[in-house]
């Protein structure tokens, strides 16, 4: 028996059949599991397609971790989703003296970002794509922030709570769609004061649009529908879960994906 017959088939698969297999892993194992196993997988772990998207959501990685990973990975990534990693704080958010130069959609719903780190992240990364902030606690001034990211293309509403002194929504929706000329793609849901005007409004000022949520958002009828769908004619997807919108309206629309 050959030598390269007793060793394992792994370390004969070509490197785009390893890369693949690698993708399926979660960062963590990448970095602590992949790295240390031999130089060549060392070198493979930092491939660019492996790096596109950190996706680091619902883990208990601290900033120190977060930080030492980030500026391996800050010439790659395209993506970040650090939603409901409660051990981050503004350090995190912030990054000070790393910039991630491919950086166009970040999430980060269910944190404690605070007013100053959401600022600098938009003063820092200003040609955005997709910045999602739900339900994070401490924000105040979402969509004064989101303004001034002309190239967004996504908008998930924020779902600032009730007790909260906050921006109004229709006036904070109207400032972001006016700011924001490239957005595609909105998700309202829960929203109470989403109603059919508003809809007119969206329908107006967004005529780009592919993709609209507004699952459980009550105070929308077909009458707001309808005014959506004669303005945007790209128009392909749609969520209305939870609300008042009949099947009858939807299914006379072949363009629309429910």
């Amino acid at each position: 028996m050959s030598d390269m017959d007793s060793e394992p088939v792994i370390h004969h698969l070509p490197d785009s059949l390893l890369l693949t297999i690698f993708r399926f892993l979660d960062r963590p194992n990448l970095c602590c599991g992949v790295r240390p196993t031999c130089t060549h997988w060392h070198n493979l772990s930092f491939d660019l397609t492996l790096w596109k998207v950190l996706d680091l959501s619902a883990t208990c990685i601290s900033d120190d971790e977060f930080l030492l990973l980030l500026d391996e990975v800050k010439d790659h990534v395209e993506e970040i989703n650090v939603e409901r990693c409660s051990q981050l704080t503004d350090k995190s958010f912030q990054h000070e003296n790393i910039f991630c130069s491919r950086l166009q959609r970040l999430h980060v719903n269910n944190t404690l970002i605070s007013n100053d780190a959401l600022s600098i992240l938009v003063c820092k990364y200003p040609n955005l794509k997709r910045l999602s902030v739900y339900m994070c606690p401490r924000l105040t001034n979402i969509y004064e922030e989101l303004s001034r990211l002309t190239f967004l293309e996504e908008f998930i509403n924020p779902y600032l709570s009730q007790d909260m002194q906050q921006e109004s929504f229709r006036a904070g929706l109207q400032h972001v769609m006016q700011c924001c000329p490239k957005l595609h793609e909105l998700i309202l849901d829960e929203t109470e004061t989403l109603t059919d005007d508003v809809m007119e409004e969206i329908g107006n000022a967004c005529p780009l649009l592919t993709k609209l949520q507004f699952a459980f958002s009550p105070n929308v009828t077909e009458v707001g529908l309808a005014a959506v769908a004669e303005s945007c004619h790209y128009l392909t997807w749609l969520n209305v879960s939870g609300t008042q919108i009949g099947l009858l309206i939807l299914c006379t629309n072949t363009r629309l994906k429910v």
